[in-house]
C-alpha cells in the first residue's frame, strides 16, 4: 500500500500569513493529499474498473457499460458470491464476498472453483456442438473452452465467437481431431481479436474459417486473453462476466 503523507509543519508554514485554513486548505483538499493508492504488479491486484499503472491501481482507461457511481482503486479486488459453493475450498461466502474461513491461510479467495461454470477445460471433456452455444463463460485468467463438432459435409466452415463483452481478447483455434484415440491433429485455423472498436456490437466477435471433411471430427479451442481482476470472473455482477456465444456454419 502506498500512502501520500504531508508534513504537518509544512502545511502550517503554508497557512501562516496566507489567510484562513478554510480558504487555503479545505477539508476536501486535505483528504485528497492524505489519499492512498493501492500498490500492484498487474491488473489482477486491482479492483474492478481499475488497472495497474506504474505500480499503482488507477481508474481503467476503458470502462464497460455505464460507469459505477464511484471508482475506488484503493479497495482490494473481491469476488462476489451468493453461497459458499461460489467460493474455492478454504473460503466461505460472507456478506456477498468470498472470504477465508481461516484468516491465517494462504487461500486466494479471488479464485473460483475449477470448472465452476463449464467442465470443458480440455479436449477430453469438450462439449458437443449441435447449435449455437450461448453464454459460454471463463472462470480464470487464461481459461480455455473446448468444443467438439462433427461435420456432415465437406465445406469451408466458419467458426465465430460473438457477443463478446466490452473486455476484449479471445483466441479461437480449429483443430482436426482423432475421436477414437482422443488426440489432437493439425491446427487448421487460428485468429484472435476483435480487431475493431468494441464500442460497436458488430465488432464484438472473432471469426475464423477452415476446410473440413465430410463425416469428420474437429475441436474448437477458445482461449481467454484478457487480464480482468480475478474477482470479476463471475456471473453475479452484471457487466463483469467474461462471456461469449459460439456458432459454426
Amino acid at each position: 500500500m502506498k500512502r501520500i503523507r504531508w508534513s504537518v509543519a509544512v502545511l502550517l508554514m503554508g497557512l501562516v500569513g496566507c489567510g484562513s485554513i478554510e480558504e487555503e486548505a479545505p477539508a476536501d483538499a486535505l483528504r485528497t493529499q492524505a489519499g492512498t493508492l493501492r500498490s500492484c504488479t498487474s491488473d489482477l491486484n486491482c479492483s474492478g474498473y481499475c488497472q495497474c499503472r506504474s505500480g499503482a491501481c488507477v481508474p481503467a482507461d476503458v470502462i464497460p457499460g455505464p460507469p459505477p457511481p464511484t471508482i475506488d482503486c484503493d479497495a482490494p479486488p473481491l469476488r462476489t458470491c451468493s453461497t459458499g459453493a461460489d467460493c474455492i475450498t478454504g473460503c466461505g461466502c460472507q456478506g456477498g464476498v468470498c472470504t477465508r474461513n481461516v484468516p491465517s491461510s494462504n487461500t486466494n479467495c479471488l479464485l473460483v472453483p475449477p470448472d465452476a461454470f463449464e467442465n470443458d477445460d480440455t479436449h477430453l471433456t469438450a462439449s458437443a456442438y449441435g447449435a449455437p452455444q450461448l453464454k459460454h463463460t471463463f472462470h480464470r485468467v487464461g481459461d480455455v473452452d473446448w468444443i467438439l463438432v462433427y461435420t456432415p459435409v465437406a465445406q469451408v466452415m466458419t467458426v465465430q465467437a460473438y457477443n463478446v463483452g466490452s473486455y476484449q481478447g479471445l483466441r479461437v483455434e480449429l483443430y482436426a481431431y482423432d475421436y477414437n484415440n482422443r488426440t489432437l491433429g493439425a491446427r487448421l485455423s487460428s485468429g484472435q481479436g476483435p480487431s475493431c472498436d468494441p464500442v460497436y456490437p458488430q465488432c464484438r466477435n472473432v471469426t475464423i474459417t477452415g476446410n473440413v471433411a465430410a463425416q469428420g471430427a474437429y475441436v474448437v479451442k477458445v482461449t481467454d486473453l484478457r487480464t480482468l481482476p480475478q474477482g470479476d470472473y463471475d456471473t453475479l455482477t452484471p457487466g463483469n462476466e467474461p462471456r461469449y456465444d459460439l456458432r459454426m456454419y
